[in-house]
């Protein structure tokens, strides 16, 4: 068995989220509908896919990391994956990785953006309450409590802009 990485984007308008549900269409999903008809694998369980992080519904991606287990590296290539992919997603990069790499817990860095709608938002107090979330930080208070404290709330935020386009602000984290 041989653990490929694939970097995957996605417009999620129609997707219930990235993680597979058993009766909504997800991306993970359609992935390994993907897959399976290209005899890349022949069950979720085989597959073994793991995601760099989850999105929502309706929440789009450009460059997720997911992995998934094969015995076909040769046939793990973007181009054969997209065959069997629907319109709204598509790979677009891959690598074979170590057994024990985990796309979620390996990364060293994460970029978000988001998009809201400028409905008279006071830009100004957004950005100086951006300016507090610069650097490192307990969110402590945003999460989950782990009961068995195997994770760290401790982030680093190297930088977060927040910009004015037109009807739109856009939030770079």
């Amino acid at each position: 068995m041989v653990k490929m990485a694939l970097k995957v984007s996605y417009i999620g308008s129609d997707f219930s989220g990235s993680q597979i549900q058993k009766t909504e269409r997800t991306v993970e999903g359609v992935l390994l509908d993907a897959l399976i008809e290209l005899g890349l694998t022949d069950s979720a369980e085989s597959a073994n896919i793991k995601s760099s992080g989850r999105t929502d519904a309706g929440v789009h991606a450009l460059s997720q990391i997911i992995t998934f287990d094969t015995n076909d590296p040769g046939l793990s290539i973007p181009r054969a994956i997209n065959s069997k992919l629907p319109s709204d997603v598509w790979a677009w990069a891959y690598a074979i990785v170590p057994d024990d790499f985990n796309p979620r817990k390996d990364a060293v860095s994460r970029f978000y953006r988001y998009y809201l709608f400028n409905e008279k938002y006071d830009i100004s107090k957004m950005r100086d309450a951006a300016r507090l979330l610069v650097g490192t930080h307990d969110f402590s208070n945003f999460s989950k409590k782990d009961k068995k404290q195997e994770r760290t709330t401790i982030r680093t935020i190297e930088k977060l802009d927040i910009r004015v386009s037109g009807e739109l602000i856009q939030i770079d984290i």
